[in-house]
């Protein structure tokens, strides 16, 4: 567990300084996980792809959870209803990444292989489904009442 922490903070730490010596990068303004994300984010044939939404949600879930399939089945109303200007990111846990972008209506975007892991350990995700709203100012995770604020502010 310590070596995948420092692993994570080793690629951390090894983006933000590249993107500190790259003067033309304009993700030098991101802080360093929302930058994390946008480099490892890809659309639902993983592919890498650019984040084109102002806000990221990340959906942490695991194929086999049935809680996760329950989860999952209202994801929708929430692509719905803030899709436009918000990156709905799946992030599986589990092995059969494929059958959960098939199975349900929303235009995934995906994070895969060992940055799925990184992420789980970034946010201390310790059961699933859970969904993080992720501040692309700060890089935190928000709330509820701080997420509507910042559809308010807009």
């Amino acid at each position: 567990m310590k070596m995948k922490r420092y692993i994570t903070c080793l690629l951390l730490a090894a983006q933000s300084l590249w993107a500190e010596s790259n003067s033309t990068d304009t993700n030098n303004t991101k802080p360093p996980i929302v930058n994390f994300i946008d480099m490892n984010m890809m659309d639902s044939r993983f592919q890498y792809m650019d984040r084109k939404k102002d806000h990221i949600a990340l959906v942490f879930v695991q194929d086999w959870c049935q809680a996760s399939r329950h989860f999952l089945a209202n994801v929708a109303p929430f692509d719905d209803l803030w899709g436009d200007d918000t990156a709905i990111i799946l992030v599986n846990a589990g092995n059969n990444h494929q059958w959960v972008i098939n199975r349900y209506d929303v235009d995934w975007r995906v994070i895969d292989g060992p940055a799925r892991q990184d992420l789980i350990d970034w946010f201390k995700v310790r059961q699933v489904p859970k969904l993080v709203l992720v501040d692309t100012k700060t890089g935190a995770s928000m709330n509820r009442e701080q997420w509507k604020q910042t559809q308010n502010d807009e």
